[in-house]
């Protein structure tokens, strides 16, 4: 099964940064487990993550 996926943090100050490096697809047998780890995030920011699936 094919996923394209995508994460992007958003910043305090607007800007977005890429959060691929924190993300990762495995596949456990029965389909893909999105798993995003982010580590110090403050109030008001946040992550996003989009994902398609044809």
């Amino acid at each position: 099964m094919y996923c394209f996926c995508s994460a992007v943090e958003d910043r305090l100050d607007g800007s977005e940064l890429t959060a691929m490096e924190s993300l990762s697809l495995p596949n456990d047998g029965t389909g893909i487990v999105i798993d995003l780890n982010r580590r110090n995030l403050r109030s008001n920011q946040s992550v996003t993550v989009r994902w398609d699936v044809p």
